[in-house]
């Protein structure tokens, strides 16, 4: 009887597995798209770095694209430090320092629209930042300090929020439409604080004290000038020609012997909601057709509320307001404005009067 061939059989098997196990491995090793590619090395192309002379300022980014700086940036004397001379660049300052010597110069030039300019600290140029020529800025998360004369210069529909501007000769200036200021800092400038000369323009939700002339100024259509602590300024807290809205502001001891807490020399504007303490004179209204509603006036060093004379025809309304402790006078209302009666609040029953206490 032949015996069965179980050797032939396992010498098979063991065939058979080895072939399998080189399988495995060569598909490991020769998988192909079946495994994930690598991170990409990380690019170098758009980082700014100090140039290695005078000769290497200005640094112009002339080409669209995100750049951000590698360390700090210190400039030379009669040039600028960053021009920016393309569209839709973003530069991100990542937490260094662009330096000036205050000598003729600018720290960042922007000349074309939407430049967004973040994180780090512009210090000590004649100008701080020009941007001017650059509409649909974004200017967020900066320091701008102790630049000889203006901190920031707007262009149009520039948009400034969380930004502190102090020690400069004036914080911030612009002359065009449509510029937005939130939740800033303009501190200690030696100049003005805020100065706008265009229309639709907001300043809101911002710290502005310390300042040598006024605090806001500027004219224009359209203005909102609303929730701001506005104190300690050397001229006008807030000081407005043309048609505005100033509402809910903290304004204080802002004390120029010729000044004012809030003041408006012309146009048609709602003044409502304020609080006017401390100041030489608190709220000041020389427009026409106004409202000045709900304000607050005390211990001023002159009047409360003083409302220009005018014609009957372009009457403010001067309703429920209150004074208090103003030693020349909590009011003084010329004729041709629609008032409501002045009156010590627990005498009147008048929805619409002026208190005075």
């Amino acid at each position: 009887m032949t015996s069965f061939p179980w050797s032939r059989i396992n010498t098979g098997l063991l065939l058979l597995v080895l072939l399998a196990i080189i399988g495995v491995f060569a598909s490991r090793a020769y998988g192909g798209p079946l495994d994930p590619p690598g991170s990409p090395a990380p690019t170098e192309s758009n980082v700014i770095f100090q140039p290695a002379s005078c000769a290497g300022f200005p640094i112009v980014i002339s080409s669209s694209g995100s750049y951000r700086l590698g360390g700090n940036i210190a400039g030379c004397a009669g040039k600028d430090g960053i021009q920016v001379t393309a569209d839709d660049v973003s530069l991100d300052l990542a937490g260094f320092t662009v330096r000036g010597v205050g000598t003729f110069n600018n720290g960042i030039v922007g000349s074309n629209p939407r430049l967004t300019l973040t994180n780090g600290d512009i210090i000590g140029w004649t100008f701080g930042a020009d941007l001017s020529n650059s509409a649909d800025a974004r200017i967020e998360h900066l320091i701008v300090s102790s630049n000889v004369s203006v901190g920031l210069i707007l262009g149009a529909g520039d948009v400034v929020s969380d930004v502190t501007i102090t020690g400069n000769g004036a914080g911030v200036f612009s002359q065009v439409n449509g510029v937005h200021i939130s939740g800033c800092s303009v501190l200690n400038n030696t100049g003005t604080g805020i100065g706008l000369y265009g229309d639709g323009s907001t300043v809101e939700r911002c710290e502005i004290g310390n300042n040598g002339q006024s605090g806001i100024t500027g004219s224009g259509q359209r203005a909102r000038i609303v929730d701001n602590h506005v104190y300690g300024n050397g001229l006008y807290g807030i000081q407005f020609s043309g048609n505005c809205a100033i509402e809910n502001n903290d304004v204080e001891n802002n004390v120029s012997s010729s000044g004012a807490g809030i003041s408006t020399s012309t146009g048609s504007c709602t003044i409502v909601g304020n609080t006017a303490r401390g100041n030489y004179s608190g709220i000041l209204v020389g427009g026409t057709s106004g409202r000045v509603d709900s304000n607050h006036m005390d211990h001023n060093a002159q009047y409360g509320l003083v409302v220009s004379a005018v014609s009957v025809f372009d009457g403010n309304m001067v309703i429920r307001n209150s004074a208090s402790n103003n030693p020349i006078g909590n009011y003084n209302i010329g004729g041709g404005n629609d008032a409501g009666p002045i009156a010590p609040a627990g005498t009147t029953t008048n929805p619409w009067a002026n208190i005075s206490n």
